[in-house]
């Protein structure tokens, strides 16, 4: 079936009328206190693995020295299009969800990246690196979903790399964590300026990729 990507005016409602308390708090790798409404449609999914540098190895714990058992989902928050200079709404708004897990009982590692909040012109998905830090600088409806979440934190637009570096793949706890301030993500320059048509399957533009 043809994906079917919420319209800002749903997005901005599930968001207002969420609570985001128990999600925030939640350790389980399954959720099933609300409907998900943000990133729901047209994702892609594949197996992942981190291949540190070295320094970052050594320096950083848990999950920054190994992370070899991964999957990653690349969704946009908005339907792919054309830009076009007459619409407030961007080609896409990338978003990159992480997920590694640990041995025995451990709770999985999880991390999500974005460019920016307003989203990019360009219609190709890897156009631009990711980051757990992103910009504040939106435009409307997304003005509307940062105030909501600034219920629960002061920086609505970080999302935090320490409990990455709380335990390691074998499940065990590190005593002096240390996680990195920023993790970036930057695709290949051939990557980044591929031509691509727009399309409401993100697959469609990703599974030629050599892995």
């Amino acid at each position: 079936p043809t994906p079917c990507y919420p319209d800002a005016t749903a997005m901005v409602s599930a968001i207002q009328k969420g609570d985001y308390a128990n999600l925030l708090n939640s350790h389980d790798d399954v959720y099933t206190g609300q409907e998900k409404v943000i990133c729901s449609a047209g994702g892609a999914v594949a197996p992942v693995r981190f291949e540190w540098r070295p320094h970052a190895a050594e320096h950083f714990t848990g999950m920054f020295r190994r992370a070899d058992f991964g999957i990653v989902r690349l969704s946009s928050v908005t339907e792919p299009q054309s830009p076009s200079p007459f619409s407030p709404y961007p080609a896409l708004v990338p978003m990159v969800g992480l997920k590694f897990f640990r041995d025995g009982e451990a709770a999985s590692a999880n991390l999500v990246l974005a460019h920016k909040k307003s989203g990019q012109r360009d219609v190709n998905f890897l156009a631009n690196a990711v980051s757990n830090h992103f910009t504040e600088n939106i435009v409307f409806p997304f003005k509307t979903v940062l105030q909501v979440l600034r219920k629960y934190t002061d920086f609505p637009t970080f999302t935090g790399l320490a409990e990455f570096a709380t335990e390691g793949q074998d499940g065990q706890v590190e005593s002096k964590p240390i996680a990195p301030y920023a993790l970036v993500l930057f695709p290949p320059e051939a990557s980044r300026k591929r031509s691509v048509r727009p399309s409401k399957r993100l697959v469609e533009q990703l599974s030629s990729l050599a892995a």
